[in-house]
């Protein structure tokens, strides 16, 4: 199974300081906030909040990468893929 998210945008002027790398840290606790509010799957206004609490915080994930100078998170993502396969967390490599 694989997840496309698409190219993200990142904000002008971001920059490699605490408030960055802690923007990503809160985006992640709104996640779990709206997470702990889904009761079931079928819950479409919640799940469509969780969503869009994912979507806020690979925003911030990509901002502080492009803080750093890195626009192309691909070669990361596929490292820590190989990672998680070594680590026996997929149950196949496709």
């Amino acid at each position: 199974m694989r997840v496309n998210i698409g190219t993200v945008r990142a904000f002008p002027g971001v920059r490699t300081d605490k408030a960055q790398a802690l923007k990503v840290v809160e985006e992640a606790a709104e996640v779990f906030s709206a997470w702990e509010q889904l009761s079931s799957i079928e819950d479409e206004g919640v799940k469509d909040m969780l969503v869009g609490e994912i979507a806020d915080c690979v925003t911030a994930c990509a901002n502080l990468a492009a803080a750093l100078g890195v626009y192309d998170l691909a070669r990361a993502v596929k490292e820590a893929e190989v990672r998680n396969i070594e680590r026996g967390r997929y149950n196949d490599a496709d």
